[in-house]
């Protein structure tokens, strides 16, 4: 973290942080502890309320602005659901007072058909149409079509031209495919470094968070380089969703504010979903941080889960993973396995760079035995 404030010329931050952090638990009451040595965008310590309450204040660093932005929307509209709770936030000072979360999902073993269920319930729980101003899909694919050529030859080619060629077609498909009235905000990382188990209790004293200080339709088929398309699974292709509703921060009880074909027998109010018997389950013990917030289809955060566990993925048929997604939740299996075919190869490229290996060759190697495989 100090070495990307400072590389982000953000010493004078750097240097009144531990005045920032003081005055910070002044007002809030909070005692601090032990700072978690594994942040980069941000400074992150554990903390106790005045009730007692454990809790982690989180402070993005200056430049991270829009960032903050993002992430504290997300959590207001989310209000402990699928997401971390808020408990304040500091709009001034980029501060965020948020649940106390324990280990990371990546850190307890499940497996891996195990993890995908979760995460997919988890990612489903935050989906809602609303009108904040939150970046779109737009934006994140424009990015993409931009970075990915750039990096790919920047760092010398690390993955087939095919792959490359194969996420920009896909870009490009998903942009065209754009259609505001299936937007939903969605968490735009869902992974499972993302996923915190929850603490026993941890629910037991939470407001409503308060502000402190400052407080469509797919192209038609067609041959390309997007490999063969997914076979019709019924009910995945969700019909066109009302316009979004303004409004409120939160839920309205008793409101569905999902997008129409999200509410089926396979969708998030069956068994197999997020409202029936059988539903919360294993996800009510895990909540998402961290939120990049996009106003999206639904299919771009599943997405992310496309391009996730890349050598499970390529033990069988690819494909599998986009339908069982698509059956899950109600949505469109090429629409996922699209945006998997982007995440795949953008994120392979920003670990390549970040240094997080294997992972990230893993994930280019994923991209170019799919590509192979088209």
């Amino acid at each position: 973290m100090r070495a990307k404030a400072r590389d982000a010329g953000a010493s004078g931050w750097l240097e009144n942080l531990p005045r920032l952090v003081g005055d910070l638990c002044r007002d809030w009451g909070l005692r601090p502890g032990a700072a978690f040595g594994d942040a980069t965008e941000a400074y992150v310590v554990s903390v106790t309320r005045e009730d007692g309450t454990p809790a982690v204040l989180k402070i993005l660093m200056p430049r991270r602005g829009a960032a903050f932005a993002a992430e504290l929307t997300v959590l207001r509209l989310a209000a402990g659901e699928g997401c971390c709770r808020l408990y304040a936030y500091d709009v001034d000072r980029a501060a965020l007072l948020l649940e106390h979360l324990g280990p990371s999902m990546s850190e307890l073993n499940l497996p891996q058909p195990r993890r995908l269920e979760i995460l997919t319930d988890l990612a489903t729980a935050l989906w809602r149409r609303t009108d904040a101003d939150l970046p779109t899909a737009l934006t994140r694919l424009a990015w993409q079509a931009a970075y990915i050529p750039r990096k790919w030859a920047e760092l010398g080619k690390p993955c087939s031209r095919a792959a490359v060629d194969q996420a920009l077609a896909a870009a490009a498909s998903r942009g065209r495919a754009w259609d505001p009235r299936r937007a939903v905000l969605i968490h735009g990382d869902v992974h499972q470094w993302n996923a915190l188990s929850v603490l026993a209790g941890s629910g037991a004293t939470i407001g409503e968070p308060r502000a402190a200080h400052a407080a469509g339709t797919d192209p038609p088929n067609e041959p390309s380089l997007l490999g063969r398309r997914a076979a019709c699974v019924d009910g995945d292709i969700p019909a066109g969703a009302d316009s979004r509703n303004a409004g409120a921060d939160r839920r309205d009880a008793g409101t569905d504010r999902r997008p129409a074909g999200l509410g089926g027998a396979a969708g998030l109010g069956g068994a197999a979903g997020l409202g029936g018997a059988a539903g919360l389950g294993g996800a009510a013990g895990f909540r998402l941080v961290d939120p990049d917030g996009l106003i999206a289809e639904p299919e771009a955060d599943l997405g992310v889960l496309m391009r996730e566990d890349p050598v499970e993925l390529l033990d069988g048929d690819p494909w599998e993973r986009a339908r069982w997604l698509a059956t899950r939740t109600g949505t469109d299996a090429t629409a996922i396995w699209e945006w998997g075919l982007v995440e795949r190869v953008a994120t392979g490229l920003v670990l390549t760079v970040a240094g997080v290996q294997p992972i990230a060759a893993h994930m280019l190697a994923a991209a170019d035995e799919v590509g192979r495989r088209s």
